[in-house]
């Protein structure tokens, strides 16, 4: 138990130094599921009274998580039992999915998506990366020095042909790192063209060199 209790505690110094999103904890449950039960175990054995408390607690516990998972769940009910059509209940309860939903239906099957602020491409009928630095350093963000090189490197060595961005996790707008930058003076030149606007969600098509706008389904 002291074993895996430092690997706990290990592993949690490195989530908290990194990045402290909880599901990058989820591989560390169930070494603390078996401490709280080592420790419920030799607790119970010391008097009746710690015994019922133990019990009591776990109970509550088990109890309160068991109604938390099925608030959850109530809402999912209405679709699985064809009271809601799916799209809608995807619509209502992940707004990315209309932006998702977008790219299925209008863009051509050989694109590639990268995607800033919005890591759940599960939806997607396309290929996509993640493209935001600290996350992933599949692109050298430090080594571009314009615009046009990096789009150009989103083209031709990634295979890239749009962007797909959810401005509630990545402000686009007002963000000053460097590369940022070059997205907006990408737009202004008219080499990254807006296919969809919608709620803060955006999918902007790749182009090279800059052409005229032209008018697209879902373009607000």
């Amino acid at each position: 138990m002291g074993f895996l209790l430092t690997y706990a505690a290990v592993a949690l110094g490195f989530w908290f130094a990194t990045m402290q999103y909880t599901r990058y904890l989820i591989p560390t449950l169930p070494i603390w599921a078996l401490a709280v039960a080592y420790g419920a175990d030799r607790a119970a054995r010391l008097t009746r009274y710690a015994q019922a408390t133990i019990w009591t607690l776990l109970m509550l516990t088990f109890l309160l998580h068991l109604g938390v998972g099925a608030l959850f769940a109530l809402e999912a009910v209405p679709p699985v039992l064809g009271g809601e059509p799916r799209d809608l209940y995807l619509q209502r309860v992940f707004p990315s999915y209309a932006a998702q939903r977008f790219i299925n239906e209008f863009l051509p099957s050989s694109a590639k998506i990268i995607l800033y602020g919005e890591p759940r491409g599960y939806y997607l009928e396309r290929e996509y990366l993640w493209g935001e630095p600290y996350h992933s350093t599949l692109i050298p963000y430090e080594q571009f020095l314009s615009a046009e090189e990096m789009l150009r490197y989103f083209g031709e060595e990634l295979g890239a042909t749009h962007i797909l961005v959810n401005e509630m996790f990545f402000p686009w707008r007002t963000a000053s790192d460097r590369w940022v930058g070059y997205l907006r003076e990408a737009l202004d030149a008219g080499q990254l063209v807006p296919l969809f606007a919608e709620q803060g969600l955006w999918v902007w098509e790749i182009r090279f060199p800059a052409p005229e706008p032209s008018a697209f389904p879902g373009l607000e």
